[in-house]
């Protein structure tokens, strides 16, 4: 298993709606790792959190919680407070590649508009999620077909693969940004900076002496 170097894919949903084709690069990704992930079983808990940066690639991490059983395997954990939670594990707790296909709507819908599709309900009519303003007519489809209430008619991953736009080609690929800096990581790359500019040579001094100040102090060196 390759080291996780670049954060979650949460760090890079945080910063706003990413540009059409990063977010159909993301998704291929996802989809491709889902692909793996079903030929075993399920993830069972795929939000942006367990989406991991490597490179310019983003992979399905943190299987802590994946299930190697049949389709009427019940899960032994309790629906998380998440959004990105089918609903008939929210309703019956139970588990299965569709409700991976569920989440994944969910995190496709967020990525193109930084917001969570609005779960419908009304009296005498099936359940259903408003999706957000801005789509294009093919990817409302596609994340339509992944937030059907009736799991029969959600994809599998592999039609999935099928119906996502191929990622926008470019003679630059569209680089995936990098959240900025904590407040911590900040200043230590300034303390550096400093450190490293606070060496100076003076002309004058005998051949081979140097002044070197280090954290507020001088020390005299011969090389």
């Amino acid at each position: 298993m390759e080291y996780a170097d670049g954060g979650s894919l949460k760090s890079v949903m945080a910063m706003g709606p990413a540009s059409r084709s990063l977010a159909e690069r993301i998704a291929a990704d996802i989809c491709d790792g889902l692909k793996a992930v079903h030929a075993a079983g399920w993830h069972n808990d795929l939000k942006p959190a367990n989406v991991l940066r490597v490179g310019d690639r983003f992979q399905i991490g943190d299987l802590g919680i994946a299930r190697v059983l049949d389709g009427k395997a019940y899960s032994r954990f309790p629906p998380a407070g998440s959004s990105y939670v089918a609903p008939e594990r929210r309703l019956d707790d139970k588990v299965s590649r569709e409700g991976d296909i569920y989440s994944f709507g969910i995190i496709f819908h967020e990525l193109l508009t930084a917001k969570l599709p609005t779960e419908i309900r009304e009296p005498n009519r099936p359940p259903r999620s408003e999706l957000a303003r801005g789509l294009t007519r093919r990817h409302r489809r596609v994340i339509a077909s992944c937030l059907e209430w009736d799991t029969t008619k959600r994809p599998t991953a592999a039609a999935l693969g099928s119906r996502l736009p191929a990622p926008s080609m470019s003679p630059q690929p569209t680089a995936v940004p990098s959240p900025a800096p904590s407040t911590a990581e900040a200043t230590r790359n300034e303390t550096a900076s400093a450190r490293t500019s606070s060496v100076r040579t003076y002309v004058g001094r005998p051949k081979g002496m140097r002044r070197f100040w280090v954290t507020g102090r001088s020390e005299e060196h011969t090389s």
